[in-house]
């Protein structure tokens, strides 16, 4: 049944409630960041400086909440 306008929401999480898979997912991110972070400090020299801002760059926003 699509949504009608006007009508109140019923069902599905209430407003505020945090997204769980959003939760685990970001969990599991910061392991795999920890295990590559220990890499990539041990292995500095194999990483030019534009491979290393690019590798950053493209990592943080999955580790850092975005502000609001």
């Amino acid at each position: 049944m699509p949504f009608e306008k006007g009508k109140p929401k019923t069902g599905g999480r209430k407003k505020g409630t945090p997204n769980k898979l959003t939760q685990e997912t970001q969990k599991s991110i910061e392991i795999i960041f920890s295990s590559f972070n220990n890499y990539f400090e041990n292995h500095l020299d194999l990483f030019t400086w534009r491979e290393k801002r690019d590798t950053w760059k493209f990592l943080l926003p999955y580790i850092l909440k975005k502000p609001k």
